[in-house]
């Protein structure tokens, strides 16, 4: 069974740089032996981070995508996206 790995990436109001470091995690992790999986963790952006989000998760089969309700800060990114995270990939 090969190795696997879930990169969480939390983002408040990333607009303009959400799309580009995803391109450059996925072209890293491309480059290994690994089944991975990216989660994109929008903390409730008033900007247009969730669309771009949602929009790279339809794109590219290897992201996931989560809404909070309310902002909860770095901490509550990765506490919240638990249940998203899978064990097997």
């Amino acid at each position: 069974k090969r190795e696997s790995l879930s990169v969480i990436m939390p983002a408040f109001n990333e607009e303009g740089i959400l799309e580009n470091a995803v391109l450059q995690v996925l072209q890293t992790l491309g480059t290994l032996s690994l089944d991975y999986e990216i989660v994109l963790v929008d903390d409730k952006s008033t900007d247009k981070t969730g669309e771009i989000a949602d929009r790279l998760a339809s794109t590219y089969p290897k992201i996931k995508c989560v809404h909070h309700e309310k902002n909860l800060g770095l901490g509550g990114a990765f506490n919240e996206v638990d249940p998203s995270v899978q064990t097997n990939l």
